[in-house]
């Protein structure tokens, strides 16, 4: 007597089960069809009413130079006890 194992389902044959399945019933796609459409067209969302908007739009001004060469606020090397 022998004893068969089981053969586990490999990549491909789990890619083939998902087509057949479609070619069974297309109109499953409408949903994420669907989903799409409306996530493209539809609200658009956006992160400044949770205030997001000064923080990135805030951080671009850091890295700007003054005429001396150095970032607004700081000392340069020779301006320490300068007043």
């Amino acid at each position: 007597m022998t004893v068969t194992k089981p053969q586990n389902a490999t990549l491909i044959d789990s890619i083939s089960e998902g087509y057949a399945a479609i070619n069974r019933r297309p109109w499953l796609l409408l949903v994420p069809l669907l989903l799409n459409i409306y996530l493209w067209f539809g609200a658009q969302l956006s992160l400044a009413p949770a205030g997001g908007a000064a923080t990135i739009t805030g951080s671009r001004g850091s890295n700007q130079r003054t005429a001396e060469g150095n970032a607004p606020g700081r000392a340069g090397p020779g301006a320490q006890g300068q007043e």
